[in-house]
């Protein structure tokens, strides 16, 4: 009886790895360049474009797509005097437009963001517990109380150093903790 539950077990996972990935398409950044790639190669990428417009010093942190239009946004930090964060609108051609003002939070090193289910908001989030909404129409930010582990989680008192979101079509938002790799 052992082995036929080994078989069974071991050809329904079989059958399993058979079965053709569903691939999305999806959109990264490497340095200053927007790349397109498949969930289902992901070490295979396409040059898009070049980010034009950015200053010698500014670096994008995050990107996000929105899926029904395709618009890319980015978030993007120039470091030294005059520096800040930019919400920007990139076109796929690499040019991109500032939305908003530039603003500033101190201690940041990483930057997350999600489009939220009305398919306007962009969540970001960071590393030092920041928790922004922000209009992507119009860059406009609203400060949220910042994460925090719930009372009873084992990292509570602790800031979450998230570095990675998503949100579901439910409108559930999930972040991970890039120090400890929990669930936030």
């Amino acid at each position: 009886m052992q082995n036929k539950t080994f078989l069974s077990r071991s050809l329904l996972l079989a059958l399993l790895l058979q079965l053709p990935a569903r691939a999305e398409p999806l959109v990264g950044i490497v340095g200053q360049n927007i790349v397109a790639f498949d969930s289902a190669s992901p070490g295979t990428t396409t040059f898009l474009a070049t980010l034009s417009g950015l200053d010698i010093f500014e670096q994008v942190h995050a990107i996000e797509r929105k899926p029904v239009s395709g618009e890319l946004f980015v978030l993007s930090n120039l470091s030294g005097p005059g520096g800040g964060y930019k919400l920007r609108k990139a076109y796929s051609n690499g040019t991109n437009t500032v939305l908003g003002s530039s603003f500033s939070i101190s201690g940041s090193t990483k930057w997350a963001f999600a489009l939220q289910p009305d398919n306007t908001t962009l969540r970001v989030v960071s590393n030092n517990g920041v928790n922004l909404r922000m209009d992507s129409t119009n860059g406009n930010r609203t400060t949220d109380t910042n994460l925090a582990y719930a009372a009873g989680d084992v990292s509570f008192g602790a800031t979450p150093r998230v570095g990675a979101l998503v949100t579901l079509d439910n409108g559930t938002t999930y972040g991970v903790d890039i120090a400890t790799w929990n669930l936030v």
